[in-house]
């Protein structure tokens, strides 16, 4: 049954989802589309091409169009982290977007779609996010966590997620 399902996800792709103030380009669309049903399947999915294609879009339009399946979590190298939000804030101005503050609890549901973290803080605060189940788990720059060995990478394989993007 889930690969029925995933198969005709594949048949039937979702649209651009309500809320994103830009058109997406023909490939971006697509590379929306194939997270959005891989998201949907429950699988993983790795998404990279050359720098300034639209990936955050392509991956903001994956978290608008599953928002109200929950509460998402994007890790990204610290000084990304400003960029996530202004980029956020321009082509997804519907999606509540918080940065993690360190010390500080994680918002509710209800405030807040995605949740912004760097690296480090997450390694830092494990138990903050590894007792929640994410919507989708996004890694920017997932070279960050290339050796499996290391605690970066084993502290964010052990988060739980639905869906889950490098």
């Amino acid at each position: 049954p889930r690969i029925a399902r995933c198969l005709s996800r594949m048949q039937n792709p979702p649209d651009v989802p309500l809320g994103l103030a830009v058109e997406l380009r023909p490939y971006q669309l697509e590379g929306y589309r194939w997270l959005a049903v891989r998201a949907a399947a429950g699988v993983g999915a790795c998404l990279a091409d050359d720098m300034g294609l639209g990936k955050t879009v392509q991956l903001l339009a994956l978290l608008l169009q599953r928002a109200r399946q929950g509460i998402s979590l994007v890790v990204a190298p610290l000084s990304l982290l400003a960029n996530w939000l202004a980029e956020s804030a321009g082509f997804t101005p519907g999606l509540r977007v918080q940065r993690y503050r360190p010390g500080k609890p994680l918002p509710p549901f209800t405030r807040c779609d995605v949740v912004l973290a760097s690296y480090g803080e997450v390694v830092a605060n494990p138990a903050v996010f590894i007792a929640r189940r994410w919507n989708v788990l996004a890694l920017d720059e997932a070279q960050e966590i290339r050796n499996r060995h290391s605690l970066r990478t084993r502290t964010l394989c052990s988060l739980t997620a639905a869906a889950r993007v490098c």
